[in-house]
């Protein structure tokens, strides 16, 4: 089976348990590198797992900095899918999968001025769990390997500066359990899909429209103009400064748990603090009654989140963004500062 798939590199790699890993300790940076061409990727088998990016596939650091706080790996100012007309898109058909116009997953690297032009779409369409993440920059976000914990600086992840404007699309038909957060499902998100445990995430923009959708029970949507999923519960007032003016949408089957749904402007899930975010676009979700948590900032919340300073514009199921609207599903979670109404920023 095929492990990465980049326009530009395949993957990189430092096996956590070997400190003398081929890798492990040499310098990359990659800048200003570009993609135009299209990336499909069909996964057959039920082992498969890959990572799949219009720049890179996979980057595994397991320590991120050296001595002098410099990263190891650095992707900056890399475009995918600008080429007139044309854009660029991603495609996977599989069990496993992460999926982003710019990279497919990254640990312990710096990624700052990246941007996605092309369209990324992902469908699983077979009869076992699936776990898939699907961003406009990157499907996957997380600490360097085997690191979870906030103070070990030299184990953190940055992802700074960035913007989507591609369409991002993530369809799911598999009901089978065990494929992730308890079930097979997707976490969608016009910046990333998933982020989990990271050190510093500011300051990215997404325009795109952004939709996910499972078509039958047992499978988890979260869908986000920013992220999917977030789950930093180790890094305290890591998300800073991030805004959407994408459409936002999450569809399905209708009886779908409402621990399996959620949809927001700037989140989806939300196990974390956020600050200073945004939403300026139209939010919107097929389930009705309580598998409805569509929102303008975040669709769900978990384990004591914050959302603080943040603005609900735009609209949420047809309706203008309110306060009570901004965050559904407030379980554990400390909402404070929101403004209502604004319009959309002329640099956004």
């Amino acid at each position: 089976s095929v492990e990465a798939i980049g326009g530009v590199l395949a993957q990189r790699f430092n096996n956590a348990a070997n400190d003398s890993g081929q890798w492990r300790y040499l310098y990359m940076t990659m800048s200003g590198c570009k993609n135009y061409g299209n990336i499909t990727h069909t996964n057959s088998t039920d082992n498969d797992r890959c990572s799949i990016g219009g720049i890179v596939g996979k980057v595994l650091e397991t320590s991120a900095k050296d001595g002098n706080s410099s990263y190891y790996v650095k992707v900056e100012n890399c475009e995918n899918g600008k080429f007139g007309a044309t854009s660029a898109s991603v495609t996977s058909n599989g069990k496993y999968y992460c999926l982003g116009g710019v990279a497919g997953w990254i640990n312990g690297i710096s990624m700052t001025g990246c941007k996605n032009y092309g369209a990324v779409s992902a469908e699983d369409q077979v009869s076992h769990g699936a776990s898939n993440m699907v961003g406009g920059i990157s499907g996957l976000v997380a600490r360097a390997a085997n690191d979870n914990t906030a103070a070990n600086s030299d184990k953190v992840t940055v992802v700074n500066n960035c913007r989507n404007e591609g369409v991002v699309s993530a369809i799911i038909n598999t009901s089978h359990t065990g494929g992730g957060s308890g079930t097979s499902g997707a976490a969608v998100g016009g910046v990333v899909g998933s982020l989990r445990s990271i050190a510093e995430f500011k300051n990215n923009d997404n325009v795109g429209a952004v939709t996910g959708r499972n078509a039958n029970n047992g499978s988890y949507v979260f869908v986000g103009g920013i992220a999917g999923h977030v789950h930093c519960s180790n890094d305290a007032d890591s998300f800073y400064n991030c805004r959407n003016a994408g459409k936002v949408k999450a569809g399905g089957v209708s009886d779908s748990a409402k621990s399996r749904v959620g949809v927001g402007g700037v989140i989806g899930k939300l196990q974390a603090n956020i600050y200073s975010c945004a939403n300026y676009g139209a939010i919107s979700s097929e389930y009705v009654v309580t598998t409805n948590n569509a929102s303008a900032v975040v669709g769900m919340t978990r384990s004591s989140a914050t959302v603080k300073d943040c603005i609900a514009s735009g609209t949420v199921n047809g309706a203008e963004a309110t306060e009570a609207n901004a965050v559904k599903d407030k379980t554990g979670a400390t909402v404070s500062g929101t403004t209502v109404g604004g319009s959309r920023p002329s640099d956004l």
